[in-house]
Order: C-alpha cells, then sequence, then structure tokens
C-alpha cells in the first residue's frame, strides 16, 4: 500500500515536470539515502519543453545538504 502510494506519488511530480517550460537546476545530495539521484535524475529528464534543465550532484552530502559547496562533475545541460 505505501509502495503504490510512492509510485502515485512519483508518476504525479514526473507529469508536473512534463509541464516545465523554464530553464532549471536541481541539486541533489550523491549519498542521500532519503531519495536517491536517480529519482532527481528521472524528474529532470520529464520535463522535456524546459530549454535548459540540469542535475548537478553534490558529493560527500547526504538528504540534509548544507551549501555552499563544491559539485560533482561538470553536468551538462541536458536537452530534449
Amino acid at each position: 500500500m505505501v509502495a503504490a502510494a510512492h509510485a502515485r506519488l512519483a508518476l504525479q511530480a514526473q507529469q508536473r515536470f512534463a509541464a516545465v517550460t523554464y530553464p532549471f537546476q536541481v541539486l541533489h545530495a550523491e549519498a542521500d539515502q532519503v531519495t536517491l539521484p536517480a529519482a532527481s535524475a528521472r524528474l529532470v529528464a520529464a520535463a522535456r519543453l524546459a530549454p535548459i534543465r540540469r542535475l548537478r550532484l553534490v558529493s560527500g552530502e547526504l538528504h540534509e545538504m548544507r551549501l555552499p559547496q563544491t559539485f560533482s562533475g561538470d553536468s551538462a545541460a541536458l536537452h530534449p
């Protein structure tokens, strides 16, 4: 029952992101154990109408990030 509710919320979030038409960036902690970085990647990928969409992974941080922090890698903007 909890898994079904979680799946429903994830689908609703992806549908909402599909309507985003402005540039945005998502920061996600690499070591997040509450929400997996892959979940944020799916949301960013769903925003196909956004002219610029970017996922930045923050190294060495957990779910409760403390910024400023250097970002890992050089994540390029994702384009449809």
